[in-house]
């Protein structure tokens, strides 16, 4: 029996030699798979976070847009970055707060986007060679002719070299607007002319409206809220009214509207240039400012923000 217990010989050992070392190749190559499925689904995520990224940056562009309509050169867009400060260009840092994972890096510091508007002259496709060679600014339809509302949209993302880009045809679309029907709407109306004869053609609508009381004895010379010769047919039909709760004659975000619109035809200007043009909207931040090109066949709505006419 010691005979036996002493003799080496027999396989046992080389086949747990043998099963232990298939049993560390298979387990080396499970942690492989593991391995490779756990970048893959890496990258997979960093292009999620490429592709939402140039999402948040079309969308960020597309609200900035129906203020500042690129409708002229004078507005044409220029290209953004996430650096860019420009009023026509999303805020980088304010569509990085938005995005705090790890793929994004220490203040966006993984991560980079561009933008850019071009015309849509070359029809209902989108080539990114020959596009980017269109206008920054809704110069025509397919074909040439008259603009037409369409300008396409190309936002384009990196995050930790995944890169991501995203084309939309965008379409600007007219909105009604109310707007005071009286001849004149504000705080108190004055004449310096004593002739006899119509200064204010108040036609059919309300007339003149101004916020502000006349006392007992309505319209006339001196009083300080409705100051004219009524006897003398200078606002005929002589229709006014005159309380002080008549509220402003349009809304901030109607002036605003008038405003945006002014600015992406090319019609805006600070103060008022020495020749006024004919359009159908031109907005004067200051006057004075006197003369003008509308006419009865091309009306034009001329808004002086501040100052006289």
């Amino acid at each position: 029996m010691s005979g036996r217990l002493r003799n080496e010989s027999g396989v046992a050992l080389v086949v747990a030699l043998l099963v232990t070392l298939l049993m560390l190749a298979a387990g080396m190559a499970l942690l492989e798979f593991v391995d490779q499925q756990s970048r893959q689904g890496g990258r997979e995520r960093v292009k999620e976070s490429s592709l939402t990224l140039a999402e948040a940056v079309l969308n960020a562009e597309t609200n900035l847009m129906p203020a500042r309509w690129p409708g002229s050169p004078a507005s044409a867009f220029t290209p953004c970055t996430k650096t860019s400060a420009t009023a026509n260009c999303p805020n980088g840092g304010g569509i990085l707060r938005g995005f705090t994972n790890h793929d994004f890096g220490t203040s966006g510091a993984a991560s980079a986007w561009s933008l850019t508007v071009r015309d849509n002259g070359l029809g209902s496709y989108y080539d990114d060679v020959a596009t980017q060679n269109q206008p920054a600014y809704d110069a025509s339809g397919p074909g040439g002719g008259a603009p037409d509302s369409l300008v396409w949209l190309r936002s384009q993302s990196t995050v930790r070299g995944q890169t991501r880009t995203i084309v939309a045809l965008v379409r600007a679309s007219t909105v009604g607007q109310n707007f005071p029907r009286s001849v004149i709407t504000g705080g108190h109306f004055k004449t310096t002319n004593n002739g006899n004869k119509v200064i204010v053609d108040t036609g059919t609508g309300p007339g003149v409206v101004v916020r502000c009381s006349t006392g007992a004895g309505g319209p006339a010379r001196g009083n300080a809220c409705l100051d004219y010769v009524a006897t003398k047919g200078q606002v005929w039909p002589n229709t006014y009214t005159a309380n002080t709760s008549v509220p402003n004659a349009m809304s901030p975000s109607e002036v605003e509207a008038l405003r945006a619109r002014a600015r992406s035809a090319g019609t805006w200007y600070l103060n008022c240039p020495a020749t006024l043009p004919s359009a159908p909207v031109v907005f004067v931040e200051n006057g004075p400012c006197s003369g003008g090109a509308n006419s009865v066949s091309a009306p034009g709505l001329l808004v002086v923000y501040n100052g006289t006419f």
